[in-house]
């Protein structure tokens, strides 16, 4: 429990009179932010800096990946940091998500893991042998959950996450997939989705800091946004005021829609990081059939567009 949910917290005193306050200001005076979360995508990290109790936004147009990128982040989460996830994915099965995570572990196509395109025997092997006893003990660490929710469900499902795993940390991440389509609170006007937009990013950033944990919630772009090679955070579907509880929002933009050289690449614009620089972009690669973005070097930037569209078996949703 944050300091700022915890009714024994004594920040009523004074600020001078917080000596660990003073000493650690003193420590980090005029360092670079420490974030507290990452992706594992090095471009990433370097530029969407946020500490536990970060709401962070990601959006997108249908199509450009953003379900994949927080799923990738899950998987990082739960394998590289050790950290327990919860992932409410309001239009992808629990095997779907299974699925995705296998192939982009392996680097098996995704339309192979499927039956959509035929399976070697050797990948067969190789996944059900090597990858997939290793994916049982850290997945252990990710919580699926399927089906249409409520914030306050999630919320409910994350507190009782975080209370059962109370003696390892708890929870280190929720992901909410995604917001337009949640179910709306039932004491907000239905007449009036814009408030109960409003209100379900204000519940998520209460849950990111009463945990101590991150949120990412994703979202879609409106009908100009869709269109815009530059949105703004006032693109963001269904209400303007979106981002305001947000303190970093991830705009992911498809480049190649203007410039066909560009294929495979994907830009990041973040247009708010709270404890960060604000107005930046960051292009990361996409490699969509198998479910995985990473850093895209300069040098390699014509290689992996073309390798990327001729390996690339079949078009995949978000």
């Amino acid at each position: 429990m944050s300091a700022l949910s915890d009714p024994d917290a004594d920040e009523a005193r004074p600020v001078g009179e917080d000596d660990a306050l003073m000493d650690e200001f003193v420590t980090n005076l005029g360092k670079r932010p420490t974030s507290a979360f990452s992706t594992g995508i090095d471009d990433l990290d370097r530029a969407m800096i946020a500490r536990n109790g970060a709401l962070i936004l990601l959006s997108a147009d249908t199509g450009v990946g953003k379900s994949l990128l927080a799923a990738q982040i899950a998987r990082h989460y739960a394998r590289d940091r050790g950290e327990r996830v919860l992932f409410h994915s309001l239009e992808m099965s629990r095997d779907e998500m299974v699925e995705r995570d296998m192939s982009a572990v392996s680097g098996v196509a995704l339309s192979k893991i499927t039956g959509v395109h035929d399976l070697e025997p050797s990948n067969y092997d190789l996944i059900k042998d090597e990858y997939l006893p290793a994916y049982r003990e850290w997945a252990s660490r990710l919580h699926y959950v399927e089906g249409k929710a409520s914030v306050s469900e999630v919320a409910r499902n994350a507190q009782r996450l975080n209370h059962e795993h109370r003696g390892d940390s708890g929870i280190g991440l929720v992901v909410l997939d995604y917001l337009q389509i949640a179910k709306r609170p039932r004491d907000v006007s239905t007449e009036r989705d814009d408030l109960a937009l409003a209100a379900m990013t204000g519940a998520l950033k209460e849950l990111a800091m009463d945990l101590g944990c991150v949120v990412i919630c994703i979202s879609q772009f409106n009908n100009e946004g869709a269109k815009s090679s530059a949105p703004q955070t006032y693109h963001l579907k269904g209400s303007s005021s979106l981002g305001q509880d947000a303190d970093v929002v991830g705009m992911m933009i498809d480049p190649s829609k203007d410039d066909e050289s560009r294929a495979g690449e994907v830009e990041v614009s973040l247009p708010k990081v709270r404890k960060g620089v604000s107005g930046t972009t960051v292009t990361i690669a996409e490699q969509r059939h198998k479910a995985h973005f990473r850093a895209l070097n300069d040098n390699d930037r014509a290689d992996m567009s073309v390798a990327d569209r001729l390996n690339a078996p079949s078009p995949l949703p978000t």
